[in-house]
């Protein structure tokens, strides 16, 4: 939970938007950045080189730990920064867009029910590589940059909303199953909301609980 006051973004096209005016600043320096993603295990002291040949290898063990920031690692904060911070453009609390929210929850309800999909265009990033690269550690890296959730003072500005989930990261089931998905998602983001939304949008088919998720 992250209570911070807000801060005036260097960017133009995102001041005057509550939702990002509450995340960190975007301007960070490469060097901060490459000491952010980046992990040297303390060398050994005099202590440890003086152990037996068979402990010095189980501590050797801990520079599998080692990480060095490369120039992937930059690139990919600046699409993780870039990508939560538009997705917050268009949802800038006003009248206009709280009724706008109101028919996208109605169409995502009647969409539920047809054959005929919604097209929505949403920017997204996709990560790839071979088991044991240093994907998850560093998105994990970067992520923890970011509050999860802000909490707003609703009195201030009605328009804003009392929580805001600014990340959240669910690990697909080991059954890969959609349904085994969906209720990791609902409790994921309800332990960390403080509700019960497994309980209360979960109950249902797959297809009602997507469109549920939707909704959320």
């Amino acid at each position: 939970m992250n209570t911070s006051k807000d801060v005036i973004p260097h960017t133009r096209r995102y001041r005057g938007n509550p939702l990002i005016a509450r995340l960190p600043p975007e301007e960070i320096s490469q060097e901060d950045l490459e000491d952010l993603l980046s992990y040297l295990p303390p060398p050994p002291d005099a202590a440890a080189r003086a152990e037996s040949a068979r402990t010095r290898i189980f501590e050797c063990e801990e520079i599998r730990n080692l990480q060095v920031c490369l120039e992937r690692d930059l690139q990919l904060e600046v699409e993780i920064a870039t990508v939560i911070r538009e997705g917050y453009l268009d949802r800038r609390p006003s009248a206009t867009y709280w009724r706008a929210h109101s028919a996208a929850v109605r169409r995502i309800k009647e969409n539920a029910a047809s054959t005929e999909p919604e097209t929505v265009s949403v920017r997204a990033i996709a990560l790839t590589g071979i088991s044991g690269s240093g994907k998850s550690r560093t998105v994990s890296k970067i992520l923890a940059m970011y509050p999860q959730l802000l909490i707003h003072n609703t009195k201030d500005d009605p328009r804003l909303p009392l929580k805001q989930v600014v990340w959240i990261k669910v690990d697909y089931p080991s059954n890969r199953s959609m349904g085994g998905f969906c209720s990791r998602f609902l409790e994921q983001l309800g332990a960390l909301v403080g509700e019960d939304y497994k309980a209360k949008f979960g109950g249902g088919s797959v297809d009602d609980t997507i469109t549920n998720i939707g909704v959320l």
